[in-house]
This record gives C-alpha cells, structure tokens and sequence, in this order.
C-alpha cells in the first residue's frame, strides 16, 4: 500500500466496482497522486436471505464503510448516492456528486418474452422480481394483477434468477443495467421505463463521494462535483427527508432543471398500491427551502399525510 495513495472503500460487488473505478479514472486525472481501492463487506451484501424492509434499511450498505473511514483506513467511501441515508452523521459529508447517469427504472425479460414497457400489458399472474417497495407500490398502482416476489443479490444474480424461470420479469436501475452493458446482451431484454411514467427513487443514477466533514477531505474530491446533478439530488433527498425518510417509504421523484427553473415532480403511495397523491413544484431559486415546504404542505392540505406514517 502506498502511503501517498488517495484510499477510495467500496462494496465488492461488479457494479459497486465498476462505480470506484470510474472515480478513480477520473481522480487519477486531476491529482497528482496514485489512487487505491479498499474493498469492504456490509451488511445489506451479506445477509441475502431477508427482504430489506425486514432487515431494516439504516446504514444496511453504509455502517462499515463510514466505520474505516473513522479508523483511518480509508479517504472516502464510494456510494450509489440512493443507498446513503438522508439523515447521515454529522461526522460525515458527501464530498462530491458525480455527473448523473441514467435515472430510470428498467424491466428485464428473457429473450423469448414478450417484452413491453407498459406494466398494464403485463398478464395477470405475472411474477415481477424486485426488493423495492417504491417500485413493489408504483407496480401494483398501475396492474394490481401481477404477483410481486422479492429478489436480492446483486445484479448478475437477479438476472440469471429470471433466465432460470424464478421470474418473469425482474425490476432494475437502468444506470446499474447500462454500467455493466446488460442493455447489450442478447440473452435478455431491458426495456427502460419513463421517469414521468415510473418515478425514480431519490438520487437514482447518482454516484457519491462520502468523507469525513473535514476541509482537507472535501478539497480532494470537490472537482468531481456536478452542480446540475448536486442541485436535483439535493432537491431530491430534501424531500425524502421531509417524508420522513429512508427506503421503506413509496415515494418516487422525478426532479430536472429547464430554463433555469427546478422542477421537482414526486408520487407517495400506500404500500399496496391503492392509494396515492401525485406532489409537485418548481421554483428559479436554487435551493429554495420553500419547495419543499409547498410539496409537504400540499401533501397534508389534499388529506394524504396519513401516506407518511
């Protein structure tokens, strides 16, 4: 191990590997310094038998990565920014926010299916693999005749779960699906979903850099922050965190800037999927407390607060 080297901790997964390595691709550019992965195991990667709801979503794929970077052990820890809870230590501070990939959910078939992009079309009975209770909840809203299944593991797992038949569809991030070029196989179909069809979890897409709250931590990585990407996440998480706030809530988000206006669409669903409030807003004023306020006032004013609890 070099002693100068900058020390980025991640998951072992190929997905969470292919997300250091692009970050350390482009640290490697612009210091003048070697950079090293630290491969780290959490929680959320080693108990596979259990729905995430059950095993409770509080620092599942963060704990040990933030424990090494108080040992010491490593620089920073690097994040799909959706897994970082929105009520993290104060020990601690996301560095950077990465240039956004895709923020959309995809569903996967095999390649004998009948593949759409409506879930409506789906036939009843249909089998649909995900852990999500955003997407679990968004599903059923729109064909409450399909069965919903849970899956885990990583994503070459889930998906030859669903070539061996476990499955008839699985449900995905898109930006995992094009990271590791699944969208290229020939043995599968990946049908990307809209984002103002099928909202998106907060900060989808996203890649974050997590260090400890110190100035000379924070200048190390602070060129690899994306204003545009940081302004819509952080809109994102707001919400999140005004919703009360983690993965066991169904809420969906859609956020973009257009003509310098910030623009934040939401849906928040019970977890069947019956019943829900479609939330939205935009403003010229960046970071502009009040957003949030409006979506979560108008949220309690139309009788749906009880969606929160």
């Amino acid at each position: 191990m070099d002693s100068n080297a900058i020390r980025l901790g991640t998951r072992g997964s190929e997905l969470a590997l292919w997300q250091a390595n692009h970050v350390k691709e482009i640290l490697e550019k612009i210091q003048d310094r070697p950079v090293e992965l630290v491969i780290i195991s959490t929680k959320g990667d080693e108990i596979l038998d259990m729905p995430l709801k059950e095993i409770g979503s509080k620092g599942l794929f963060t704990m040990e990565l933030e424990q090494e970077m108080i040992n010491g052990g490593i620089d920073a820890a690097i994040h799909s920014l959706k897994d970082l809870p929105t009520d993290m230590d104060e020990k601690f501070i996301i560095s950077a926010f990465l240039e956004r990939g895709s923020i959309k959910d995809a569903l996967v078939f095999r390649k004998d299916s009948k593949a759409t992009t409506l879930l409506e079309k789906l036939p009843d009975g249909c089998i649909i693999g995900t852990s999500s209770v955003r997407r679990q909840a968004q599903i059923l809203k729109l064909n409450p005749n399909v069965k919903i299944k849970d899956i885990r593991g990583n994503i070459n797992t889930r998906v030859q779960k669903l070539i061996d038949g476990e499955y008839d569809v699985i449900c995905l991030a898109a930006a995992g699906l094009e990271r590791l070029e699944f969208d290229k196989r020939d043995d599968i179909i990946v049908k990307k979903l809209s984002p103002r069809y099928f909202l998106p979890a907060v900060a989808q897409g996203c890649i974050a850099v997590q260090t400890l709250n110190k100035k000379d931590k924070k200048k190390l990585f602070q060129k690899l922050d994306h204003t545009e990407t940081h302004d819509c996440v952080k809109m994102e998480r707001e919400l999140l965190q005004a919703c009360g706030g983690g993965c066991s809530i169904p809420l969906g988000v859609f956020s973009e800037i257009v003509d310098n206006e910030y623009i934040l669409k939401a849906i928040l669903l019970s977890q069947d999927g019956k019943e829900y409030i479609s939330l939205g807003d935009a403003t010229r004023e960046r970071h502009d407390a009040e957003l949030i306020q409006n979506i979560i006032t108008d949220l309690k004013v139309r009788g749906k607060g009880h969606l929160l609890t």
